[in-house]
């Protein structure tokens, strides 16, 4: 347990993030993943935003073309409809059931209710004590010297990169 409070703080030495945000940052929940989720998401919108668009696109092409309507015309015309008054609800299922703004706090908000208010603290104080006490010392007194053994200047095919570090 002690050795997983010192790797949290050589992440908390090399990541960009802030101090107190980067002691609790897990995989699931560093920015950049959140920023290809978000990423994920729209290229996600904009698929089905573009089926729905040839849809409706053949749909009136086919009205223009074909003066006779068959079966497989009304079942464009219901996908149409679907896929039309649908795209509410479809960006509330991609973007409106976040976890971090909509699960989570729901049922962080249902178990205060039912366990009678006592919430739980996701915060630094949830950190025990002597996980604390050696991230601080770790900070203070070998930092330095471990980013010095670790960060080196790293050439590759096309340019010099300085500050970078290879895991092995």
């Amino acid at each position: 347990m002690l050795f997983r409070g010192v790797c949290v703080c050589v992440v908390n030495v090399l990541s960009p993030l802030s101090p107190a945000g980067a002691a609790l940052c897990e995989a699931a929940s560093c920015v950049r993943v959140q920023e290809e989720r978000q990423v994920a998401r729209h290229v996600l919108l904009c698929l089905l935003l573009i089926v729905s668009l040839l849809a409706n696109l053949s749909s009136c092409l086919w009205w223009l073309l074909n003066t006779d309507p068959g079966r497989l015309y009304l079942e464009l015309q219901f996908f149409c409809a679907v896929a039309n008054y649908g795209q509410g609800f479809i960006s509330f299922g991609i973007f409106g059931l976040d976890e971090h703004l909509i699960i989570l706090p729901f049922k962080k908000r249902l178990a205060a209710l039912w366990g009678g208010g006592q919430e739980e603290n996701g915060g630094p104080a949830a950190v025990p004590e002597e996980i604390r006490l050696t991230c601080t010392q770790f900070v203070r007194y070998h930092k330095n010297q471990c980013v010095q053994d670790i960060v080196h200047k790293r050439r590759s095919v096309s340019d010099t990169v300085q500050g970078t570090f290879c895991r092995k």
